[in-house]
């Protein structure tokens, strides 16, 4: 088994289900949502100085490539069990010119 397919296994085996909605049409697939505090430091304490101040929960996403979430606008909705999320940033990692999964920062949606 090569690095994608173990990134791949571990996404599907102990990601949480979410879902997204793409052109009209709901997708699922598995997701790990983490709350990253140490980003959210580092952008309050530069916001801060500049003289704004941010006060959104950031979280970091890592997600199957299949999903495609760099296609998306930012502010999409992305649903899952631990709540609902604004896409914010994303990128897709690559080895070995292949797509091995995505990584985005997410906002926790305030209702």
């Amino acid at each position: 088994m090569n690095f994608i397919e173990k990134i791949r296994n571990i996404i599907n085996n102990y990601g949480e289900d979410i879902s997204v909605i793409i052109e009209g049409k709901t997708v699922f697939s598995k997701a790990y949502i983490q709350s990253d505090t140490a980003i959210r430091h580092k952008l309050d304490s530069a916001r801060s100085y500049v003289g704004g101040y941010d006060t959104a929960e950031k979280f970091l996403l890592i997600a199957l490539p299949d999903l495609e979430l760099e296609n998306l606008p930012m502010n999409t909705l992305i649903k899952a069990q631990s709540g609902n999320y604004i896409l914010k940033t994303v990128s897709k990692a690559f080895l070995a010119g292949k797509a091995a999964y995505i990584s985005a920062y997410l906002e926790k949606q305030i209702s």
